[in-house]
């Protein structure tokens, strides 16, 4: 792909201006929308952290130029430990005031947080430890989010260490029986797979008893309807956007969006809003 390595250049791509909806797209030749789609928006450094714009700025300016209506947020294990539950609870509180729903994302601490507690984390996968976490976060959330996603990417080393489905499979076990604890209500997702061996874990995580899976499809949302053959339930999209070093960004997240909805994914989440200005960061932010 040549996502992984356009990523990291300058950006060249101008800043959204428009509406996503406004830009041209193809539509597919067999489209199958699911009943209901949700646009999602995920960008921790404003919303859990007001950096680059204030969370209010960037719910209003998700709102208008991407048509969102869903906010996602990582909890993180490490940074929950170091900071407590506050920044999640103001984002969730921002969000759901300007009618967002709320989906958040349960994560031991990646292997480039080695400043933040390591009991939980990518080479310390327990399900025991996560599922006490995962209920003390959830009974500390409340109401303000009713989906939770369990870890991120652990098909990837540094989200978790020579992890196999399996392996995910007990963890998943543990954050669901502690999410439904405190929440009999919420929905549980599953995988939040990195854009790679996605078959495999999919087939494997039928045995789990999740509302829905979730993928990352940098550069595949036209295989969207493939997945969800996989799966054979409900799929969330939920990490996607095109690099700002791409000429065409616009262009493209507007395909992927379009290609999301006829695939049948109940959601597209974009990944990052503002962009970001240390060299060599993955930055798909689409303003300034």
């Amino acid at each position: 792909s040549g996502l992984l390595l356009s990523v990291f250049r300058p950006p060249v791509a101008p800043p959204f201006t428009k509406p996503i909806s406004a830009i041209p797209v193809e539509v597919p030749p067999e489209c199958r929308p699911a009943s209901s789609f949700y646009i999602g928006i995920q960008d921790d450094n404003v919303f859990l952290y007001n950096s680059g714009m204030t969370r209010e700025e960037g719910l209003a300016t998700a709102k208008r130029l991407l048509g969102a209506d869903l906010l996602r947020m990582n909890i993180i294990y490490g940074a929950w430990v170091a900071d407590g539950p506050q920044p999640y609870l103001e984002a969730a509180r921002a969000a759901v005031a300007q009618g967002f729903i709320v989906q958040a994302n349960l994560v031991g601490t990646p292997s480039f947080w080695p400043q933040f507690s390591q009991t939980l984390s990518y080479q310390q996968m327990e399900p025991t430890m996560m599922k006490a976490w995962s209920q003390e976060v959830v009974g500390t959330m409340g109401s303000l989010v009713n989906r939770y996603s369990v870890w991120n990417q652990p098909n990837w080393a540094d989200f978790g260490e020579d992890v196999t489905p399996g392996d995910y499979a007990s963890l998943f076990m543990g954050a669901y029986e502690g999410i439904k604890a405190a929440n009999p209500g919420a929905g549980v997702i599953a995988d939040e797979l990195a854009p790679w061996d996605e078959d495999e874990w999919l087939e494997a995580a039928k045995s789990l008893p999740a509302t829905a899976d979730s993928i990352h499809p940098y550069d595949q949302t036209d295989l969207t309807a493939h997945f969800v053959s996989v799966a054979g339930r409900e799929l969330d999209e939920t990490e996607y956007g095109n690099p700002a070093s791409d000429p065409n960004q616009a262009a493209e997240d507007a395909q992927g969006l379009e290609d999301a909805k006829c695939g049948e994914a109940s959601m597209l989440i974009f990944y990052q809003l503002v962009r970001v200005t240390t060299p060599d960061v993955w930055d798909t932010g689409i303003v300034e």
